[in-house]
């Protein structure tokens, strides 16, 4: 079995498992940086030698602004191509998965973002004072925390004035020219 194979049934079975949009950026993910080192190679012959020259190759790729991929995304990456064996392993009696003796490359945590400290915000929003639009959509990014999907998705219905509360219950994507309206990544506290 080559590994295109057993992508398209691995894919198969994602599609019933996953997010639309999840699934979109796993094919993505699949498409351009592991499909092309490995597409045509049948899965009894990926040793760890060529896991080890794919991540090799990895590490040397570049975003189209020139710049390294992240090591985050390098990790997302790497584990794409470990789940994709593992799946062999478990459903196609793949005696192990050689990405295994290879070690893992990328980090799981990226590096120190920096965030506004309220003085600066404040700097900020003064700015946009005279938009009470603008005003309204960057304050509840930042004392909320809520992510620009899960703002796209809010409508009248979820701020409650009583208890001055904003149920965040969905979010918004874009998939091929496709509004998707859906459940958000992070349950709610509530559950």
């Amino acid at each position: 079995m080559t590994f295109k194979s057993l992508l398209d049934d691995y894919m198969e079975d994602c599609s019933h498992r996953l997010r639309e949009t999840t699934l979109e950026n796993k094919k993505y993910v699949i498409n351009t940086k592991i499909l092309p080192f490995f597409e045509d190679l049948p899965i009894n012959q990926i040793d760890s030698l060529k896991i080890r020259k794919w991540q090799n190759w990895l590490l040397k790729q570049e975003t189209s602004q020139g710049k390294k991929l992240s090591q985050t995304y390098i990790k997302t990456i790497n584990n794409q191509v470990s789940a994709i064996l593992n799946y062999a392993v478990k459903f196609y009696n793949l005696p192990s998965s050689p990405i295994h003796k290879t070690g893992t490359i990328g980090k799981k945590h990226a590096d120190t973002m920096q965030f506004w400290t309220l003085d600066e915000f404040n700097q900020f929003i003064k700015a946009v004072s005279d938009k009470p639009t603008s005003k309204l959509i960057f304050n509840l990014l930042f004392l909320t925390d809520i992510c620009s999907g899960e703002l796209l998705a809010l409508n009248g219905k979820a701020f409650n004035r009583d208890d001055l509360t904003l149920d965040i219950n969905k979010s918004y994507a874009r998939l091929k020219s496709k509004d998707i309206i859906s459940d958000p990544k992070t349950k709610s506290l509530k559950e």
